[in-house]
């Protein structure tokens, strides 16, 4: 089944179908009779057909993936007894939407995987579980709130969730935590994308948070086929996940928050 779901996307509108087209314009531009107007756009068309191809190939993106998720990894065993004042940081993502259900706060892939993955470490560390971070509908409801939710149906005790709905970016995460996070003796754990990690971080180690990394929701693929050469809907999705931490970085230092 796999294969065939493979085999199909190649075979979608997009991205491939654009790749090839730009590959056939850029070939004959330079196969075009010298002066000619193809001709004179030969390398602007063998620069999209790059650009197309790069973003495309998920073997590209994958490596870029892979390069900023290796940076964290999670604690192979978790050492030491239950201790009250341990802190776990999850870092809420999702989107507010309007269905036919109404408008509410929904958690995305990567707020579901934070969100167990917290409740798993909780399970292991005891402490506080904290849910941080919106985005937050009208009526003030959070993903955060709806993470709570599935932490409390697995098992956490109300009493040791705490749900903090303010922060709208990455920095705010970190910067509304440090009411949560002070203290000499206390551990704290900073639990998020395996992508997202390194920028949260360093967020951390600039406001003087020192944090376990748990990440969670890995994206690279370690076992990436021939296919992965060729362009694929993945392709740019993974593209865009990796350049928006990417950019992020960057935004952030100009800002001075890293």
């Amino acid at each position: 089944m796999l294969f065939f779901s493979d085999t199909a996307q190649i075979f979608l509108p997009s991205p491939s179908y654009i790749v090839f087209a730009l590959l056939g314009c850029a070939l004959y531009a330079f196969l075009h009779k010298p002066h000619g107007r193809w001709h004179r756009w030969r390398f602007f068309l063998a620069g999209l057909f790059g650009w197309a191809y790069l973003s495309s190939a998920p073997v590209f993106s994958n490596l870029l993936i892979a390069a900023l998720e290796d940076n964290h990894r999670r604690p192979a065993a978790i050492s030491g007894a239950k201790a009250a004042d341990t802190v776990i940081l999850v870092l809420a993502s999702g989107r507010v939407r309007r269905t036919s259900e109404g408008t509410g706060a929904h958690p995305d892939e990567a707020g579901w995987s934070r969100a167990m993955a917290g409740i798993e470490l909780w399970k292991s560390t005891g402490g506080k579980l904290i849910f941080n971070g919106g985005p937050t509908t009208s009526s003030g409801y959070a993903v955060a709130d709806r993470m709570a939710e599935l932490a409390r149906r697995q098992g956490v005790p109300a009493a040791h969730i705490v749900v903090d709905r303010r922060a709208e970016n990455t920095y705010e995460n970190m910067h509304y935590a440090l009411e949560y996070t002070q203290g000499s003796n206390r551990k704290v754990w900073l639990v998020t994308s395996a992508l997202h990690m390194t920028r949260a971080m360093n967020i951390a180690k600039k406001l003087s948070i020192t944090a376990i990394a748990y990440p969670c929701d890995f994206r690279a693929n370690t076992s990436l086929s021939w296919r992965a050469w060729f362009p694929h809907h993945n392709g740019p999705k993974d593209l865009e996940s990796v350049l928006h931490e990417l950019i992020g970085i960057f935004v952030y230092r100009i800002r001075g928050w890293l």
